[in-house]
């Protein structure tokens, strides 16, 4: 289920919106990931933090959002929770190989 109400989506500053942009295109520009004959694409350490650190920020601003206690509601907290262990997960996995 994709949690799609536009309110828990916080107000970027103009810097924020420019790092998410400049990520994104360095993301889509990136060879994909391979396994099989060749082995496997491993991702630089530099961009893994960049990732990490957009990541963490972005989780920590939509969980002072949504999180129960500040008027958030339990579904859109969990799906946060869930969206974020599987970045933090795939990330570790983009490190590891």
């Amino acid at each position: 289920m994709i949690y799609t109400d536009d309110s828990i989506l916080p107000e970027l500053t103009e810097e924020e919106a420019r790092e998410i942009a400049k990520l994104a295109d360095a993301i889509k520009n990136k060879p994909p990931r391979t396994f099989g004959r060749y082995g496997s694409v491993r991702l630089p350490a530099s961009t893994l933090e960049a990732i990490t650190k957009i990541v963490e920020t972005g989780y920590k601003t939509l969980a002072r959002a949504n999180h129960p206690d500040a008027g958030g509601s339990d579904a859109a907290m969990a799906q946060l929770n869930a969206g974020a262990k599987w970045l933090r997960d795939t990330i570790k996995k983009a490190g590891a190989n």
